[in-house]
């Protein structure tokens, strides 16, 4: 057999088995330095991969949020309390649509057993479908966040309507009870302070930049504080005219009777020189009022009452040391002012003390009940 012409030659020989030892190295350190590679490019793929995964999980809990807030709105706002109905319409349209889409769940791809190739495919597979289900998310709570701001900037222009024009309603409510409380008031500062609020109040409307509801209610609510002092002095005032016409009326009254010098007249109390008042009455038990004529009436058993104007109303106000009722003598003792609408369960018992009777006239304030015992 004919030998190789290589073979036989040593130096030959050593060179070819060199490289040939030496390519087989390469290869060997390439296959190691693939390897740690592909580990690396999976290692990466797995971390973008809980990346998103995360990212998937945080919109998810976003987008119940939001959902939460667009029930709430839609379960609380009406069509009338917004500026634009339109955008509660749509708020209730996306909202259904969002509530019947059921969320993609993230695909979490472990570690593959199946080789390299098959773990590293599925890995890139798996992260552009989750960059996918992360788009969708992401634009769904995007048209749900734009859709719940629209909504709640439309309920806020439409309550800043309300709230300008109920203050533009008190305000022209104001000017009438300034007009019409001319010169009725017992305390005319009560008007300037009115003024002065409905002064403000203009100022407030004629204003563009007023985006808080606040501004407008604070300036209605001092209208209505103002408007309520300046009821309360037309009250007073006519408390203070209708007291007066009635001490007129009771004067007048009573120089009318004492020119008649008539005993038992109309209820004219009869005083003796030394003071002592000799009570003649008439029985009206529990009527509504005293008698029209001024004359005294028994209301109650031991229980008298008379008109202020009157002579009897008068004395029962002198309070005289001493009366005389169907020819018995009493004493004056004490005497108090309750107010209307006070009972006689919650009066008779200081009425009638240690045997006593007492007397009834109208006063500031209410009524005087004088208190006499026996001699």
């Amino acid at each position: 057999m004919r030998k190789s012409r290589f073979a036989s030659h040593p130096a030959l020989a050593r060179g070819g088995l060199a490289a040939l030892t030496a390519i087989s190295a390469g290869i060997i350190a390439a296959s190691a330095y693939g390897s740690e590679w592909a580990i690396r490019q999976n290692q990466t793929l797995q971390k973008t991969e809980a990346h998103l995964i995360q990212n998937i999980d945080n919109e998810k809990k976003d987008r119940n949020s939001f959902i939460q807030d667009a029930e709430t709105l839609v379960s609380s706002v009406t069509e009338e309390q917004v500026a634009d109905p339109d955008v509660l319409i749509s708020l209730k349209k996306i909202l259904g649509e969002e509530k019947q889409d059921t969320p993609v769940h993230p695909t979490d791809v472990k570690e593959a057993t199946a080789g390299f190739y098959r773990n590293y495919c599925e890995l890139k597979s798996s992260i552009q479908d989750n960059r996918t289900i992360l788009k969708d998310m992401e634009d769904c709570n995007e048209r749900l966040s734009d859709i719940i701001k629209k909504v709640e900037v439309s309920k806020h222009a439409k309550d800043l309507e309300n709230s300008r024009n109920a203050l533009t309603d008190e305000v022209d409510s104001a000017k009438e009870t300034l007009t019409s409380s001319e010169g009725k008031v017992a305390d005319n500062a009560t008007r300037g302070t009115l003024q002065e609020t409905i002064t403000k109040a203009e100022e407030v409307l004629s204003r563009e930049d007023v985006d808080d509801i606040s501004v407008y209610n604070n300036a209605k609510k001092n209208i209505e504080e103002a408007k309520t002092s300046v009821e309360a002095s037309i009250a007073k005032q006519q408390e203070i005219e209708a007291s007066a016409a009635r001490r007129a009326s009771a004067a007048r009254y009573a120089s009318e009777e004492a020119a008649k010098n008539t005993a038992g007249n109309g209820g004219q109390a009869k005083k003796s020189g030394d003071g002592t008042w000799y009570v003649d009455y008439s029985n009206a038990y529990y009527t509504g009022s005293a008698a029209a004529d001024g004359s005294v009436t028994q209301w109650a058993d031991g229980y008298y009452i008379a008109h202020s104007w009157s002579s009897g109303g008068q004395a029962i106000a002198s309070r005289p040391g001493t009366v005389v009722v169907n020819g018995r003598t009493y004493r004056y003792v004490s005497s108090m002012v309750v107010p209307e609408g006070t009972t006689w369960d919650s009066v008779s018992g200081f009425v009638h003390a240690n045997g006593g009777i007492g007397f009834q006239t109208c006063v500031d304030g209410g009524y005087l009940i004088t208190h006499y015992e026996p001699v």
